[in-house]
């Protein structure tokens, strides 16, 4: 029997100690002491410094001697090196803040200590908040396209893989296509499938004024459960969404552009009747839900919806998990606070790409705000919009809601 391999990569500036995102939180509460089962590989966000990561080293010796961590079962990766020198090393976290610097190191690393440990018949489990659930989408692609190479190959063929990946979109005329075959020919990848994708809010703006785009984001057939909590009341442009579903170009077969992103009738068909997909939107500002802002009010019920979805597809909790799970619910409604200040207001005034769901290159333009988000909502799943009961009923959209740990029945 396979066991569960969960991949964890946190939000920009978001690491283990000071304001826990969910990512963290969820290191909590899941099972780390039994590798033949589940096995775990944490990765701090961009931006974040060493001693975060000592931090977390610490927590982890800890338990270590209590046995409620298994050093096999719990792998740290290296925090970003940004050099000793201060001027430098400030500018390239400033860089990694702003702008996403960082992104193919991250990716690397997953990538790279999952093919060392991955086995036939493990189900793959990818949490991320933020800029975090964007590095595991851009992996999960990366697997779709190019495979997993052995573990003695995985830091070469990375290169070469990533380099091809980047370069596929756009790709009018579908050239790549045959190039992301070859290689898997050529290198014999393995075919690595995500059991569980689970998301806090993934952002649009990884690159900042010319955000990253990479094929795959959106759709991916070798995904089988997506779970994303969304923010309702984000107000900042550059914190816009990047939902889960088609592109433009997949849905009309006579697109002639992006034809790279375009799937075959057979993956179209796969995530149609197969892919078990839901987007939720819970109240709150984008750190209300990811959790990065000490307000537990919002961030401890996007968590626990996120936690019994993902224990309903084999995640093993340990007791603490168990026991978050069952405690009741508050019934009082989370207090949100706006995130749009006016140091936001004149950043989000700076012109700047934002991706849209036609698989092009988008324009420049000028945002105002993420406000009213529900009624931008042109990429929804089958035209359904999902809301978590915690939200007031009055800030309902006359469409359908969920319960906290598991699904309803829609109601129209």
């Amino acid at each position: 029997m396979g066991r569960n391999i969960i991949l964890c990569s946190d939000g920009t500036c978001n690491a283990f100690g000071g304001k826990h995102s969910n990512v963290a939180k969820l290191l909590q509460l899941i099972k780390l002491n039994a590798p033949e089962k589940q096995i775990v590989i944490y990765d701090q966000g961009i931006g974040t410094k060493k001693s975060e990561f000592e931090r977390i080293k610490e927590w982890k010796d800890k338990l270590l001697h209590t046995g409620e961590v298994h050093n096999d079962a719990f792998y740290l990766l290296q925090p970003p090196d940004y050099g000793h020198f201060f001027p430098i090393s400030t500018c390239k976290r400033i860089r990694a803040i702003a702008f996403g610097d960082g992104l193919d190191v991250n990716v690397k690393q997953l990538y790279t200590k999952l093919a060392e440990i991955y086995e036939t018949g493990d189900k793959l489990f990818f949490f991320g908040f933020s800029r975090g659930a964007f590095t595991v989408r851009a992996l999960a692609g990366l697997l779709w396209r190019y495979g997993l190479p052995d573990k003695c190959q995985a830091d070469k063929l990375f290169n070469e893989g990533w380099k091809l990946f980047r370069d596929e979109f756009p790709d009018e005329k579908g050239e790549n296509r045959n190039k992301a075959l070859e290689f898997r020919n050529n290198y014999d990848t393995r075919d690595c499938h995500v059991e569980f994708l689970g998301l806090w809010d993934t952002v649009k703006s990884y690159g900042g004024i010319c955000p990253v785009m990479l094929p795959h984001l959106r759709h991916n057939p070798s995904v089988s459960c997506v779970r994303h909590a969304l923010a309702l009341d984000e107000e900042r442009g550059w914190f816009d969404v990047t939902q889960w579903g088609w592109l433009d170009s997949d849905r009309e077969d006579t697109c002639k552009k992006a034809a790279v992103t375009r799937l075959d009738p057979a993956d179209r068909n796969i995530i149609s009747s197969h892919q078990d997909v839901e987007e939720v939107w819970f109240a709150g500002t984008h750190s209300d839900i990811g959790g990065d802002n000490n307000n537990r009010d919002t961030s401890d019920i996007a968590l626990r919806w996120m936690l019994g979805e993902a224990r309903d597809k084999g995640l093993l909790l340990d007791r603490t998990g168990e026991c978050f799970l069952s405690l009741p619910v508050s019934r009082e409604r989370p207090v949100v606070q706006s995130s749009r200040s006016f140091g936001w207001k004149i950043i989000d005034s700076i012109p700047r790409r934002t991706i849209d769901n036609s698989g092009e290159w988008p324009e420049l333009i000028r945002t105002r705000g993420a406000a009213k988000r529900l009624q931008k909502l042109t990429q929804t799943r089958d035209n359904k919009i999902l809301v978590h009961e915690s939200v007031p009923i009055c800030r309902r959209p006359p469409l359908s809601h969920v319960s906290q740990t598991k699904r309803l029945p829609i109601k129209e």
